[in-house]
């Protein structure tokens, strides 16, 4: 399962880059951490706390839900909007934080044999980022909501936390500031569209090595 869901997140992660490459942005230096050492220990939670975690991730971000379209999310967004691209992403602020709302859209003229190839594009991911903040009090903050997160993969101060549902899964990404482990981002995303994805750059990178066949032969 695990290295499942670092695929899922990895891809994850290039697709947000990809959106958000547009998005005039200017890169501000991080706060002063807290002195105190924050331990990085691995989590072995029992079954109740995995139920717990099941039940109570929520099926979008805030206000907003999975599968909404941009001009339903747009109304229900955190913070005032600072960029937007129509079929990609949002990005709005309030009181220090970032969040950034992007969306899936399956362009038929690349993918035609897709169940929503040429819908409107759909909410499924949701990235809060703030300055660092000590590991320990995001992943606290984050456990008195949704209980204990269902796997770690964190090393040398680097890597990532996960909570997951059937709906949703929500990741607390690990970096190393001053060689202790803190957080700057949060990331929510829908599984069901997260294999949407998926299912579309294979079948974009099918489409081409195809293409690059044909070309091999006389």
């Amino acid at each position: 399962m695990k290295k499942i869901f670092i695929a899922a997140a990895l891809l994850l992660s290039c697709f947000i880059r990809s959106n958000a490459q547009n998005a005039a942005e200017t890169p501000t230096k991080p706060a002063e951490g807290p002195k105190t050492e924050a331990p990085v220990t691995a989590v072995e939670p029992d079954k109740k706390e995995n139920d717990k975690t099941a039940n109570s991730l929520p099926s979008g971000y805030a206000e907003t839900a999975w599968n909404e379209e941009y001009k339903t999310v747009k109304d229900k967004i955190k913070g005032k909007i600072v960029y937007s691209d129509e079929d990609r992403i949002i990005i709005s602020k309030e009181n220090g934080l970032t969040y950034k709302y992007g969306f899936f859209y399956i362009d038929p003229e690349k993918v035609k044999d897709m169940p929503n190839a040429g819908n409107p594009a759909r909410l499924f991911y949701c990235v809060i980022e703030f300055p660092y903040i000590a590991l320990d009090e995001v992943r606290n903050k984050v456990k008195e909501k949704y209980g204990e997160p269902v796997g770690e993969n964190v090393k040398r101060n680097k890597g990532a936390i996960y909570w997951d549902s059937e709906k949703t899964s929500v990741v607390i990404w690990v970096d190393e500031y001053e060689k202790k482990p803190y957080s700057r981002k949060i990331i929510y995303f829908s599984k069901d569209i997260i294999n949407e994805l998926k299912d579309y750059k294979f079948r974009l990178f099918n489409q081409k090595e195809l293409e690059v066949i044909k070309n091999f032969l006389p």
